[in-house]
């Protein structure tokens, strides 16, 4: 700031340049305040994003895993009870099908390291989950009445980065169509 000095005697005024001491620490005072509520809430964004992120790449997952299993749950002939694992996690679901050919095909589902695969007539198709999202549970349970078959699907997925990792469940059930048409 500047100060203005005038005597009396000499009639003239001099301007007095600087800044006092007490000015200086409370404008760094100032400037901390403001730095430290710029960090902490850059901070606090970062947090929030590898949080959505996480959720993000859940749920694509489990949308993604989801939709294919229950297209193809639907659209199979039968299931092969004796390579299939009910009940417990995690499972794995082992459908006959046909192909577009007409010809007799398999499409299985199974947990291999945290990733959900699909598998077609034996060789490994791609992952069903993707990103930083593991499985952490898998469930495959059978529902059969005399008309027809059904495929209950439980799926927890768990997903995030670092100290932000969440999980969450899914489910669905699927009714093969050829069992219920006749």
């Amino acid at each position: 700031m500047n100060n203005v000095v005038c005597t009396l005697s000499l009639r003239t005024c001099r301007l007095k340049k600087g800044m006092t001491v007490i000015e200086i620490v409370v404008y760094v005072a100032i400037l901390s305040l403001l730095l430290a509520t710029v960090i902490s809430s850059g901070t606090k964004l970062a947090s929030v994003y590898r949080t959505l992120e996480g959720v993000r790449n859940i749920n694509l997952s489990a949308i993604t895993a989801l939709e294919r299993m229950i297209r193809e749950v639907r659209s199979s002939t039968d299931i092969n009870q004796s390579s299939s694992v009910f009940n417990t996690s995690p499972g794995t679901l082992e459908l006959v099908t046909t192909d577009e050919a007409g010809a007799p095909a398999t499409v299985k589902f199974s947990v291999l390291g945290g990733v959900l695969r699909v598998y077609e007539n034996g060789s490994d198709a791609g992952a069903l989950t993707f990103g930083s999202s593991t499985v952490a549970n898998l469930v495959f349970r059978l529902i059969q009445t005399p008309q027809s078959k059904a495929v209950k699907i439980e799926l927890s997925i768990d997903g995030g980065v670092s100290g932000s990792v969440r999980t969450k469940s899914f489910s669905d059930t699927a009714v093969m169509r050829p069992t219920y048409r006749n």
